[in-house]
């Protein structure tokens, strides 16, 4: 087992794509799941450069999980959105040889002390139906906010749960 102090996450740009894609491709029941396909070549430029709507693109961000120099996951999130003092964690995902060793768990505990730097009370994120990764973000303290989003439309139709946690 890796051992903590080998783990930590970083900021990662345009220059990372390569390697994020490799994560997106070491990780295709995310996709499956999702969107009902595995990755397209360009799902880690999507992931890293697009955001919501009129979002200011200053404050989205795509942190990298590292296992010693390693890139093993890739986390996005976007500081003050929906609204200010909340951060929306669009994506969070793991290589999935590394799944069962307790990588989200410690992959989310450093992207949550990330947005507490910034001040923000509030972590919210969506789940699809079809992806069975409620569980975790309830073991996470996540709760459903009551909200059915407008359902995710791919080659898979359906509904996307939200789910809050306050810090």
């Amino acid at each position: 087992m890796t051992g903590e102090e080998d783990l930590y996450i970083k900021p990662l740009d345009e220059t990372w794509i390569a390697e994020i894609q490799r994560v997106f491709e070491a990780a295709p029941n995310y996709s499956q799941k999702v969107e009902g396909r595995l990755p397209v070549p360009t799902a880690a430029k999507d992931a890293l450069l697009s955001g919501p709507p009129n979002f200011d693109m200053r404050n989205k961000f795509g942190f990298g999980f590292f296992n010693r120099d390693r890139l093993i996951g890739y986390i996005d999130i976007a500081k003050g959105y929906p609204e200010e003092g909340i951060s929306y964690l669009g994506l969070l995902l793991i290589d999935e040889s590394m799944h069962g060793k307790g990588l989200g768990t410690k992959a989310f505990e450093l992207i949550q002390d990330e947005v507490r730097k910034w001040n923000c009370s509030k972590i919210r994120l969506s789940v699809a139906e079809t992806n069975d990764v409620q569980g975790f973000w309830e073991k996470m303290g996540f709760k459903p906010t009551g909200r059915v989003l407008k359902p995710h439309q791919a080659e898979i139709v359906c509904d996307v749960i939200e789910m809050e946690k306050y810090l």
